[in-house]
């Protein structure tokens, strides 16, 4: 979304929790989506709550390459970690920032990780 700070609503850790379910306001249990604030686009819970799978492997050689059309023709396969980004409610406010990169094994089934 063009954002050049650590978070899209900015770099402030005291505005965490007005957007993201995290350690120090999750109790430590996932909530229901739309409880709280936003990002500019309506989604909600894009950081914290749980953790967003991504396509891309995590590890690969050039994490800022971006070749969508390639890397969607790959084969999903298990000995390849996926990236996860965002946090989730057991993060503490370090993770949930645009550049923290987290991995699971794609088979890999957790009530942390999501869409």
């Amino acid at each position: 979304a063009n954002s050049v700070t650590c978070r899209y609503f900015g770099e402030s850790d005291e505005l965490l929790a007005n957007y993201a379910w995290y350690s120090k306001n999750s109790e430590k249990q996932n909530h229901s989506v739309g409880l709280l604030k936003p990002n500019d686009f309506g989604f909600f819970d894009i950081q914290g709550n749980v953790w967003s799978w991504c396509l891309d492997r995590f590890g690969d050689e050039d994490p800022h390459k971006i070749d969508d059309t390639e890397d969607a023709l790959r084969v999903v396969k298990d000995e390849h970690p996926r990236q996860l980004r965002g946090g989730d409610a057991f993060s503490d406010s370090s993770a949930l920032r645009s550049a923290y990169r987290f991995n699971f094994r794609p088979m890999v089934s957790a009530t942390n990780t999501g869409f």
